[in-house]
């Protein structure tokens, strides 16, 4: 017997990850609550929130009212030189310590895994217990070169989106049913490169496009937000927009497979 009835994996994908709260959203508008969450990179960071007891409506105000919508306010320069990135997650760690003061992994009423990508050792790592859910949750999302590297441990820890950007292997044991939200998907025409932020976005998303095809097979469920056709990984000022995209999504499958609506509240 499964310990879950449905379990949700979130993919990373920066700014295109806020698509998550609105998935979140239209899965609660149809009565249906994962009970088990796994997620890298910003799936992390909506996951740590749906694990800690917030439903989707309210992450959304979170990110609205902490100002999350600015890219400026997610990334803060290093002041002064650093070896391990150019900014650093001060403005992230003070909003989990606001929302999430007890940093604790066991502590949350629903269970949660992160992935993050161990540099000393090339492999990835699945944080699910302990007492370093906020270290664990930002290494996860930490972008190679553009954050701080983090670490944990005897280990140093960057972006899971490098190893497993979609980490359902992590809940297929435990989950008789895997929903899987990734904003990867295979694009539908040639990507616009035409600028730095251009290059930089598209580098991630081939990346993180081939490390969730393992993910995505271990899936119940699929769906896939179809961000990338308008926007990337920094377009943080397109976040109504974004959780648009994501609510629609899900509502969309939701209203074309009964069957798994049947499933997961069956």
């Amino acid at each position: 017997m499964k310990k879950h009835k449905t379990g949700i994996v979130l993919s990373g994908g920066g700014a295109k990850g806020y698509a998550h709260i609105g998935a979140l959203m239209a899965l609660e508008e149809r009565g249906i609550e994962p009970t088990a969450v796994a997620g890298t990179s910003m799936g992390a960071i909506i996951g740590i929130f749906y694990a800690a007891g917030y439903r989707g409506k309210e992450i959304y105000d979170i990110v609205v009212k902490e100002k999350f919508d600015s890219l400026f306010t997610v990334i803060t320069p290093v002041i002064g030189i650093s070896k391990l990135g150019l900014s650093s997650h001060k403005n992230v760690y003070e909003v989990f310590r606001k929302y999430m003061p007890d940093d604790d992994f066991d502590r949350l009423p629903k269970p949660l895994t992160v992935c993050a990508t161990d540099l000393i050792t090339s492999e990835g790592r699945y944080f699910s217990s302990g007492k370093h859910l906020h270290d664990a949750v930002i290494a996860s999302s930490s972008i190679p070169g553009v954050f701080e590297a983090v670490k944990i441990g005897d280990g140093i820890y960057v972006d899971g989106g490098l190893i497993d950007n979609l980490p359902a292997k992590a809940l297929r044991g435990s989950c008789e049913y895997l929903i899987g939200v990734d904003v990867n998907p295979s694009p539908l025409e040639p990507p616009k490169l035409e600028n730095k932020a251009d290059l930089i976005a598209q580098t991630i998303h081939t990346i993180v496009h081939h490390s969730s095809e393992e993910g995505r097979a271990l899936c119940d469920f699929i769906v896939e937000p179809r961000v990338s056709d308008k926007y990337n990984e920094f377009s943080f000022k397109e976040f109504k927009e974004i959780c648009n995209i994501g609510s629609e999504t899900m509502a969309a499958f939701l209203d074309s497979h009964p069957e798994a609506v049947e499933k997961m509240l069956g």
